[in-house]
């Protein structure tokens, strides 16, 4: 089966990045050069936050192989196009954007993460290969999913793609009742002591912490901001350790994986924070000695110095993207 449409995803790794006005221009520069070049149709392009989207028509492309080589070409395209408008100075080069380059043509999940479901009414262009379907707008792509294919296993790591950035975490309980509850980075020493901890918990009415909530994956290592994860220990909460210069590589055991209990069925979805293998080890419980503030606790134990177990409620922790 051929990847006739391919989304990549670009994330800039200026700072600051460039501004949405002359990625703007960048893209509109690319279209000519991507279907002279790579015989490629741009169907779309989406830009939110710092991420650049672009779905391409590729007639030409029927394997790995060949996708992985106008996945070299973009790089080279990237890295090389002008721009002569906006504020980005004439003849200078656009700095390198990529941090991440990911694509899906057939898949098993689709992460929430990339995409934002629109209403069906909003597409209206015929489908080049078949005038029965419709596959999207100007600015929309439709997804269809196969409901005969047999779904991807909820214990198994998404791994199609590397690294996840800027996400938030939110706490949904097993029960399925109950809405989703931000969770944040909170310290538990003060950010001027050499080095500092923090955990994930909620920010109740007056927390100082409300804009603490970016967690990364890179290689498998779940990052808050500058700190690095500890690795979790039955009945305490998910630890970060910051020290400068930051020494600790942080532990590797995390992942995303496919979430069961998605309400769009089990191949689209929020994923679920897996820690060392699990998805089901978590749980909100009341810290007793922190005014009573709900902290996630990994697999709670009996008579612990912060916490009672039975009044613990077991949790999910799922991926959003971060707003």
């Amino acid at each position: 089966m051929g990847f006739n449409s391919v989304i990549f995803t670009f994330v800039p790794w200026e700072s600051p990045p460039r501004s949405s006005q002359s990625i703007k221009v960048w893209l509109g520069y690319s279209r000519a050069l991507l279907l002279s070049v790579l015989n490629a149709q741009i169907l779309w392009t989406g830009l939110r936050e710092e991420a650049i989207t672009i779905a391409l028509h590729l007639p030409d492309v029927s394997d790995m192989q060949s996708l992985n080589a106008i996945r070299q070409q973009i790089l080279v395209f990237i890295y090389s196009r002008p721009i002569n408008e906006g504020p980005i100075a004439v003849n200078q080069e656009l700095e390198p954007l990529l941090i991440s380059l990911s694509s899906s043509g057939c898949d098993n999940y689709m992460p929430y993460m990339d995409t934002i479901l629109m209403p069906d009414g909003d597409c209206n262009f015929v489908c080049p290969g078949d005038s029965t379907e419709l596959c999207g707008a100007g600015n929309r792509m439709v997804l269809y999913q196969n409901s005969a294919a047999t779904p991807p296993s909820s214990s198994s790591c998404i791994n199609w793609r590397g690294n996840w950035w800027n996400n938030i975490l939110e706490a949904v309980p097993k029960t399925g009742g109950g809405s989703a509850t931000r969770l944040y980075a909170i310290p538990t020493n003060p950010f001027t002591d050499p080095i500092y901890y923090t955990i994930i918990s909620t920010c109740p009415a007056g927390c100082p912490y409300t804009d603490y909530y970016n967690f990364g994956l890179v290689d498998n290592v779940l990052n808050s901001y500058n700190s690095k994860p500890l690795v979790p220990n039955v009945g305490d909460s998910q630890s970060f350790i910051f020290q400068w210069p930051q020494t600790n590589p942080g532990y590797n055991g995390y992942c995303f994986k496919p979430n069961p209990n998605s309400p769009k069925g089990p191949f689209i979805g929020y994923p679920l924070l897996s820690a060392s293998g699990n998805t089901d080890k978590w749980a909100l419980c009341t810290n007793t000695t922190a005014s009573n503030r709900l902290d996630i606790v990994y697999s709670p134990v009996a008579n612990h110095a912060h916490y009672v177990k039975n009044n613990c409620v077991d949790v999910n922790i799922q991926v959003a993207p971060y707003a």
